[in-house]
């Protein structure tokens, strides 16, 4: 089976690129991902409630120290009752930021 053969135009790509960069800054994208703007993206099937809890991750930098230190904690936990190794998986229904230890 062959594979359809691509062109690329280095001239046309830079063009595309710039104008779609330019739209981006025009409506203010950065600002509008960080204040977790669902209109971003069209909604669809989905709906906005699916795209907005798509967008937790972004709270991540305001959460770390927080969950690091949890971790941490289970890690002293863990090592004061015997264990060398721990594995943490974060299958199941439960997010990492849901989970209790």
């Amino acid at each position: 089976m062959k594979l359809p053969e691509q062109t690329f135009t280095p001239r046309v790509s830079e063009n595309s690129y710039r104008r779609e960069f330019n739209e981006l800054i025009a409506a203010n994208a950065v600002r509008r991902l960080w204040a977790k703007d669902v209109s971003l993206w069209p909604a669809g099937e989905a709906g906005t409630t699916d795209i907005s809890s798509n967008l937790n991750w972004l709270d991540l930098p305001d959460e770390i120290g927080m969950q690091m230190a949890r971790v941490s904690a289970l890690v002293d936990c863990a090592q004061a009752e015997g264990f060398e190794d721990l594995c943490s998986s974060p299958w199941g229904t439960q997010t990492w930021r849901q989970r209790q230890f």
